[in-house]
């Protein structure tokens, strides 16, 4: 991944010609330079690797949650008896 070349100095002047202060234009851009932008957007094989990875977590997450759930159920079973 290459990072995203930014042309400082017209972003800066579009940013005043549309009403910043030059202060708050280049504070503006150098957010913007430090955010680690890339110029190759995700495709989709991307996308899908994230979504099966969410998918993993996510039953993951759900399972742990029924996992404790039914452990308190047997642990109030056992202290009231059933």
């Amino acid at each position: 991944m290459n990072t995203l070349v930014l042309d400082t100095h017209k972003a800066v002047n579009t940013l005043v010609s549309t009403g910043h202060s030059q202060t708050e234009a280049e504070g503006i851009v150098e957010v913007l330079q430090g955010a680690g932008l890339k110029d190759d957007p995700a495709t989709r094989i991307d996308l899908a690797i994230l979504k099966t990875d969410l998918v993993k977590i996510i039953a993951t997450l759900i399972f742990a949650g029924a996992s404790i759930v039914l452990a308190g159920v047997a642990v109030l079973l056992q202290i009231y008896g059933a």
